[in-house]
């Protein structure tokens, strides 16, 4: 700990400021004490960035949802002002030092430790996860070695700075040695990208030096999306592992509950001898010792006697703004070993120890995904059990309930039996996404394409010619023909698809070889659209590539920043690009026939940083657009059709979909919203969970609207009176970031991880 400067405050809120612990870009990290004698970490955000108004909106944001984190191997947040001059917050208290200085000190760690470390940091992810959260700046940094294990901190008040004017000078926010492709590229973030850093992370413990090499930003970003990382000199039990989270399709990652499988529980955090080497243990008792009035365990042999013994741990309270009750030790440890749990607060030793966590901001931000359900064939195929095999789970509500109606504009509750599986499959992919056709239920996973029976869940076919693994989702149209992008032979392409047989029709490779696909966004009369990425510039910048179905060949492509995320409509003259990269976001109009942008129309109140951060859907000739606010424009000029509806103004993530019968559908926080799409006017609501998933968690068929919510649970709700029908949860797998709905047939399919279960609509 450094003395504060003659320009430091003296205090912070209710902390009297010690010391100096660490800075960084986007503020200063300082050891605080309260009136009543709890220790923290304040982090003090640096003027020019609370002077951004952007950034502060996003701040308040980001401060709600870290508070959701809790977990052993992650530093909670205790306190904060957002509207402080300059803001603040402060975090649990860590006695440790960060991973980067430890083996810049000391070298790489051996390969128990690394083994230890990762399950740590991948149990840290799973909580990190399950509240909805995406930390996208995990580096050796963040993470800080203590004694009871590692710790995630950091989560980055850089992304409450990363979309706002602040960085609209092409500023890039993140490590560029350990972010994720998708992050250097501009494509959709989710919980994959946490996994990518952890490999990346988890290589620099091991080798001193991270996978892709040293030297300026652009030359490291460049090697991130299209060279294979250097792993020579890994152990060899590790490289597997470390080499599949580095794996640059995010689809063909493990999740961090799969890692902890792959790597094995083992007695990873015994503390007899120490789980770490000696000289790091005494950089922990060396950082716990400035803490000269702060009550440290009983002596413990594992520590260096640098560390001062005292009595008992002082309790902690819940209320006030002071932390939370230290939690229990695991299992087989001693409390004196739990030096980590002492006070409140976090000291980082040559680094900075705290920031605020982000909520979800690109894409599918959900738990981790568990591992393959037991009975899960390790081969191909599927293998199917009827109900009386399978067993419902726990869906959160009370059994034998009886659904309500729910009169026009009213609000009802997410209370209904529990549904009983029509059939259950188990399967050897995770499931990222399902589409019914062709009379065939296609089912698209990280390594494979699969077709099932929608009737019974029996195998169909597996696999599909010449794809070495799928990129975006299967779109399927009218006659049984899908659309997929994928790895093919010659690197990436589109493939039409056969749904009944699994058959390729025909492939095109990307002609833009310096793009990375993303997946089809629609078709419409004989073109298809694929979204891409290219590869360098502006990571804002997205592709967008028209293929003509009966020559294969292109039409026309364009890259712009105005493209994001896709809107197409059934017919022409236009398709509708979304993208926000500030508070606000914008609409644009793009001609079909030859990619030209025709008209661009501002969005208020979107909350962007990522362009996926805005959703949205067509019909009753209107756009649907989701933020903060659900917008309706006219789609020949982009003006507003009915002014914006506010649902719950803490949630940024509302998904609109839409049914035949012109009803828009939206998630906000924890209610499920219906809305007539002519006027705007709402038809009802219902409610009763914490928050609604976002991405592939939303789909309607047969008068149903279905939604899954952040444990997992899939709810059945009368499209028409706001009823919930029935709801189900497969603990099991309830955990898994991979969730995904499609309903055909009076069937809903649910799949979740390696699963895949069939109930009847009503």
């Amino acid at each position: 700990m450094e003395s504060l400067d003659a320009d430091d405050p003296r205090q912070v809120g209710p902390y009297a400021l010690l010391g100096r612990l660490g800075e960084g870009g986007m503020g200063v990290v300082y050891l605080g004490r309260s009136a009543g004698g709890r220790t923290v970490a304040v982090k003090l955000v640096r003027r020019q960035f609370a002077a951004d108004e952007e950034f502060r909106a996003r701040f308040r944001r980001e401060v709600q949802a870290v508070r959701a984190v809790s977990g052993v191997f992650t530093a909670a947040v205790v306190d904060a002002d957002t509207e402080a001059a300059p803001p603040w917050l402060a975090t649990a208290f860590i006695p440790g030092v960060p991973l980067g200085t430890a083996v810049r000190r000391h070298g790489p760690l051996p390969e128990p430790v690394l083994r230890a470390l990762a399950t740590g940091l991948a149990e840290a992810l799973v909580d990190i996860h399950r509240a909805g959260i995406v930390h996208r700046d995990l580096k050796p940094a963040n993470v800080m070695l203590a004694a009871d294990g590692p710790h995630v901190i950091d989560f980055g008040i850089s992304r409450a700075a990363e979309s706002t004017s602040l960085t609209s000078t092409g500023i890039i926010v993140g490590s560029p040695g350990f972010l994720s492709p998708e992050q250097v590229t501009g494509a959709d973030v989710g919980p994959a990208t946490d996994v990518f850093a952890l490999g990346a992370t988890l290589a620099f413990a091991a080798l001193g030096t991270g996978p892709f090499g040293d030297g300026p930003t652009p030359a490291l970003l460049y090697r991130v999306a299209t060279q294979d990382p250097d792993l020579s000199g890994l152990p060899s039990a590790l490289q597997s592992v470390i080499r599949s989270c580095l794996a640059k399709d995010p689809a063909q990652r493990p999740t961090p509950a799969q890692l902890i499988v792959l790597l094995g529980r083992g007695p990873a955090f015994d503390l007899g001898g120490g789980w770490l080497p000696q000289p790091v243990l005494a950089d922990i008792a060396a950082a716990a010792a400035v803490l000269t009035g702060v009550p440290l365990p009983d002596g413990d042999a594992t520590l260096s006697s640098a560390a001062q013994p005292l009595s008992s741990p002082a309790s902690a309270e819940v209320s006030g703004g002071v932390g939370p009750a230290a939690p229990p030790p695991r299992p087989g440890l001693s409390r004196r070993a739990l030096l980590g749990l002492v006070g409140g607060g976090v000291v980082a030793v040559g680094g900075v120890a705290t920031a605020v966590a982000l909520s979800g901001g690109g894409g599918p931000t959900m738990p981790g995904a568990g591992p393959r359900p037991s009975g899960t064939p390790a081969g191909g195929g599927s293998t199917v059990s009827g109900p009386s095999g399978t067993a419902p789970g726990q869906s959160g509500t009370a059994p034998g309930a009886v659904p309500q109606p729910v009169a026009s504009g009213l609000t009802g509750t997410l209370a209904a039996p529990t549904a009983t599986p029509v059939w259950t499959a188990a399967l050897d992919d995770t499931v990222r996404n399902m589409t019914v056709g062709g009379g065939t239920l296609v089912i698209v996973g990280p390594q494979s394409v699969k077709g099932l029976d929608p009737a019974t869940g029996g195998a169909r076919w597996h696999g599909v010619a010449d794809v070495r693994g799928p990129i975006g989702s299967l779109l399927l149209v009218a006659g049984g023909t899908g659309y997929l992008t994928g790895y093919l032979t010659g690197g990436t392409g589109l493939l039409a698809v056969d749904a009944a047989t699994g058959t390729t029709s025909w492939s095109v490779g990307d002609p833009n070889r310096r793009w990375l696909l993303g997946g089809v966004a629609g078709v419409v009369g004989t073109t298809v659209y694929v979204t891409g990425n290219p590869l360098l510039g502006d990571i804002y910048t997205s592709g967008l590539w028209a293929v003509d179905v009966n020559s294969h060949q292109t039409v026309w492509s364009v890259t712009g920043t105005y493209l994001g995320s896709i809107i197409v409509p059934p017919d022409g003259p236009y398709l509708f690009g979304m993208t926000s990269h500030s508070l606000d976001g914008s609409l644009s109009a793009i001609n079909m026939g030859n990619g030209q942008r025709v008209w661009s129309q501002s969005i208020k109140g979107v909350v962007g940083g990522d362009p996926s951060t805005i959703t949205g859907c067509y019909t009753e000739g209107k756009l649907f657009v989701g933020g903060d606010q659900l917008h309706a424009f006219n789609p020949s000029d982009g003006s507003p059709a009915w002014p914006p509806v506010r649902f719950d103004p803490s949630d940024r993530y509302n998904r609109p979909i839409t049914d035949s019968a012109g009803r828009v559908f939206v998630t906000s926080g924890g209610t499920l919203y219906a809305v007539r799409a002519g006027d705007g006017a709402m038809l009802w609501k219902t409610t009763g969970v914490n928050y609604f998933r976002v991405g592939g968690s939303l789909a309607t068929a047969d008068g149903m609207v279905y939604a899954v919510d952040g444990k997992g649970v899939v709810f059945a709700v009368d499209a028409v009176t706001g009823s919930c029908r029935w709801s189900y949860s497969n603990s099991a797998v309830a955990s898994s970031s991979d969730v995904s709905v499609a309903a055909s047939g009076g069937l809903l399919y649910y799949g979740v991880g390696r699963e895949v279960t069939a109930f009847k609509a009503r």
